[in-house]
């Protein structure tokens, strides 16, 4: 296949990476990460590093790949970087096999430096064997450390997680533990790079920790070991599978397979797939892992200045076919996004949060005579049916929401409603063909991307639900649809339902009125109540519709109309919805507007 032919030239002298703007930084950082759990330590906690500069990419090549290569067998010679030898064996890999026109002053710079500051790939790099172990230790998620994750504190670093089988399991450290000294150094107006620095060295070695817990301080002997971190975790909410993946790492599709039978054997039903802070991993694991979803189908197009070719996913021997929602942000990059790409493109998954890094290059590693390596650009990609590109651009989400609202939308989206309600609800929103006039009453329906969800009304209208249904409804003429259901069938929402949202939480309803709120309590709606209405006056409800909260509130049928007692003060500038309904899903609402305060 075509895809065969691109392989044997980029993988024929080393490694093959895909990796994003920060390898230079997260190279010359490592050193002060690894006696903790480096990289991701400083993923999670270095405010002014990722949480600024994006994401760590860091594609590479299958460990067989790795294996068979002189990059491992070769013993190492003692020239640096600066020798002549390896001065031009860096220009003649540029020379020949740079894929893109190679600017002036490159073919005569003195040094590699001068090479790859001329050349202007943001990707390539010289790099030794530790920084190239390193690297290859970050792709898999190995670590030699005590086993947390640690993010900055002003008094030192608070851990945010403990893994099982570390020493720091072992020595009883918990979430929330501030370290404040390292074998009796303070951390006391450190950066976070001083701190961690503290905390390297090698595994089978000890340090004594000091740290805080609430009021108490305590100390602990730990044993640095080698930490390997899951690539993949899963966890179960009612039936739906929520997976994060955090690297495509060597055997990554080992782990994602044994996730997905273990929630599956729980009941999952429909899927959550986080590549949020996913900078990317191994080539081939990411043509593994689209195997589940699309098959040998071809997965991603490679692009250079005179070729392209098709490379193909690895079919799987099982096969995830449920609803599927990808969430996404800035940090997600490279392999990361070959799979966003080609899922979107085969309208496998409706993808939601921010959009991703655009680090949409395959770099290849070539091993050198002394041991060391370079690594530059070789081809582009692009998505495999659509023919998307990737680099610097990223990807779009469907639905642009941050980390908080795009995985509480994606649970909202997925979970069908109760039990009860369940099979009736991924009935209607599997089924687009279904008849119109079909009763859909209680539910809403979402069109995101290629797919369809079904949510009730009833979690809809929660509070918890409140904001995040808000924010979605506010995109819902962008790349999305949005339908409300009625015993008529679905019907399309209009401006003026998205204007008067009431008319989506509460369709069919009657309105009893508006009322500007008066200085003075009770609030008066000149109205008369539907027929039944009159005996639900016990069970009304105010709901404030910015935040969905309920307020307790006392209403009495006068002469007048509808006298409406809030039970607490309310916003002079909110709006809120009188509900009153007789419990078979029919009611009326009623509209307080609140009046903004006059400046004297």
């Amino acid at each position: 296949m075509l895809g065969g032919t691109i392989k044997r030239k980029f993988w024929g002298r080393g490694s093959l990476l895909c990796i994003g703007t920060l390898l230079g930084l997260l190279i010359s950082v490592l050193g002060a990460l690894w006696g903790l759990n480096g990289w991701l330590a400083a993923y999670q906690g270095a405010e002014g590093w990722a949480g600024k500069n994006g994401s760590a990419g860091k594609n590479g090549v299958p460990e067989e790949t790795l294996a068979e290569s002189s990059v491992l067998r070769d013993p190492p010679k003692k020239a640096d970087k600066n020798d002549s030898v390896i001065v031009e064996e860096v220009r003649g890999i540029i020379q020949t096999q740079y894929p893109l026109e190679i600017p002036p002053g490159v073919m005569d710079a003195a040094s590699i430096d001068d090479m790859l500051l001329a050349l202007g790939d943001p990707y390539a790099c010289y790099m030794t064997q530790r920084e190239f172990t390193d690297l290859m230790d970050v792709i898999n998620m190995s670590f030699e450390g005590i086993g947390v994750a640690l993010e900055a504190h002003r008094d030192g670093l608070v851990v945010s997680k403990v893994y099982q089988g570390s020493s720091a399991a072992e020595a009883g450290l918990c979430p929330g533990d501030v370290i404040v000294s390292v074998d009796g150094i303070d951390f006391g107006g450190m950066s976070l790079g001083e701190s961690l620095s503290l905390l390297k060295g090698k595994a089978g070695t000890w340090i004594e920790l000091s740290y805080c817990r609430g009021t108490e301080r305590m100390t602990a002997h730990l044993e640095r070991r080698v930490v390997i971190l899951p690539q993949v975790e899963g966890e179960i909410s009612g039936s739906v599978g929520y997976i994060t993946l955090s690297s495509f790492g060597a055997d990554v599709d080992q782990e994602f397979l044994k996730v997905v039978q273990t929630l599956r054997g729980q009941g999952a039903e429909s899927w959550i797939l986080d590549l949020r802070g996913n900078g990317g991993g191994l080539v081939e694991s990411a043509l593994t892992m689209l195997g589940f979803f699309i098959g040998d189908s071809d997965a991603v197009l490679w692009q250079t200045s005179k070729e392209t070719a098709m490379e193909k996913a690895v079919r799987q021997a099982v096969s995830l076919d449920e609803p599927l929602i990808i969430l996404s942000n800035e940090m997600t990059a490279s392999a990361s996004e070959i799979v966003i790409g080609a899922l979107r493109d085969y309208e496998k998954a409706s993808v939601l949060g921010g959009r991703s890094y655009g680090s949409g290059r395959f770099k290849q590693i070539y091993s050198l005579s002394n041991g060391d390596y370079f690594m530059m650009t070789v081809s582009q990609f692009l998505t495999p049916i659509h023919k998307v590109p990737v680099d610097f651009v990223g990807l779009a989400p469907d639905i642009r929401l941050s980390d908080e609202d795009a995985e509480k939308a994606a649970m909202l989206l997925l979970k069908s409603g109760t039990d009860q309600d369940k099979e009736k609800a991924q009935d209607k929103a599997q089924d687009k063909a279904q008849d119109k006039t079909q009763d859909q009453t209680g539910y809403l329906k979402w069109e995101i991307g290629a797919q369809s969800f079904c949510v009730n009304l009833a979690d809809w209208r929660k509070e918890d639900n409140w904001r995040v249904g808000q924010t979605l409804m506010d995109q819902c003429f962008g790349s999305t649809l949005m339908s409300v259901g009625s015993v008529q069938g679905w019907l399309p929402i209009s401006e003026e339902d998205l204007a008067d949202r009431w008319r989506i939480y509460y369709p069919g309803y009657q309105l009893l009125g508006f009322r500007d709120m008066a200085e003075t309590e009770p609030i008066l709606i000149e109205t008369s109540l539907p027929e039944g209405l009159e005996s639900c006056l016990d069970h009304a409800e105010l709901i404030d519709e910015a935040s969905g909260r309920r307020i307790d509130v006392r209403c009495i049928l006068k002469d007048q109309g509808l006298e409406v007692s809030p039970q607490e003060g309310l916003a002079s500038d909110g709006v809120y919805w009188l509900i009153i309904e007789n419990g078979e899903g029919q009611g009326g609402i009623g509209v307080l507007n609140g009046v903004e305060p006059v400046e004297p």
